[in-house]
């Protein structure tokens, strides 16, 4: 059995890639450690890069990008048996300090179901990225705020302090969840609470597996020692289109978050594996 399974999903993101598999060199002789990258559907050089700089890399290739709650799917599906599986964003930058914390962290603590460490920018700042469970106010709040700053208003100010957890800490802390660019997960929580609802296409499957972790009766928690980088801005709808795909499938998912809590869904769900994966030539 691994020690770690590390899982990257990724989509025509070879730029973030490059130095995503970099910062994971350090691994590259760890016998108990093995790196999966599951690809969505990518149409750029991302499949063949790797294939050619990193052949110690474990590549799935799928045919369609059908989010990423479905490719973590995939992911787990197909990693070798290991005591943890830690899942990665393509846009991250790891590190051997973050990683020997968060194991260590796991290690002592059996009742942790999934811990995370700091994240910060590009341009380093500290990102919210541990942040309380969602309410249908708060949401609805900062998406009316995010629309009237485009009308030249500003209707509503975000509450963020009702939302997010102080990440000035400087012990472990617990959360509600964190935001899904870095999970350390420990398999035997992971089969407790099951897949990923793949009705997230992206956002808020993190709060809703977290939430299910909790369920089981393992803590969520945040390493603020150790930081790792994770280039993606936690944005909100200001810089998306008023009616766009990306914006649509975010409004899905929150209906489907807040369905999911009002008719106490959150059972360890078996969740159907739907991607069909693309054959190498």
């Amino acid at each position: 059995m691994k020690k770690v399974t590390i899982i990257i999903v990724g989509y025509n993101s070879w730029h973030y890639l490059q130095e995503n598999l970099a910062s994971l060199e350090f691994l590259k002789e760890d016998k108990d450690v093995e790196i999966l990258y599951v690809d969505n559907g990518s149409t750029d050089e991302t499949i063949s890069a790797i294939e050619y700089s990193y052949p110690n890399v474990r590549m799935i290739c799928c045919m369609d990008n059908n989010g990423v709650a479905a490719a973590k799917n995939i992911g787990i599906v197909n990693a070798l048996p290991s005591e943890y599986l830690l899942f990665l964003d393509s846009d991250t930058v790891f590190n051997q300090s973050a990683y020997e914390a968060m194991i260590a962290y796991m290690d002592e603590n059996p009742d942790v179901g999934l811990c995370s460490c700091k994240l910060r920018g590009q341009s380093g700042e500290i990102q919210q990225s541990c942040r309380r469970f969602p309410r249908i106010r708060h949401i609805v709040k900062a998406y009316i705020h995010d629309v009237s700053l485009r009308c030249n208003m500003e209707l509503f100010k975000k509450d963020y302090q009702a939302t997010i957890y102080d990440m000035n800490q400087t012990e472990p802390f617990e959360v509600d969840y964190t935001i899904g660019a870095c999970h350390l997960i420990r398999r035997t929580a992971q089969i407790a609470v099951g897949f990923w609802d793949e009705k997230f296409f992206f956002g808020l499957d993190d709060a809703d597996f977290c939430f299910r972790m909790k369920r089981e009766g393992y803590k969520v928690v945040c390493i603020p020692q150790v930081c790792i980088q994770h280039a993606y801005e936690y944005n909100t709808t200001t810089t998306q289109k008023f009616f766009s795909m990306q914006t649509w499938k975010k409004i899905c998912g929150f209906c489907h978050y807040f369905k999911k809590v009002r008719l106490k869904k959150y059972a360890a769900i078996k969740h159907k594996i739907h991607l069909p994966l693309r054959k190498k030539s």
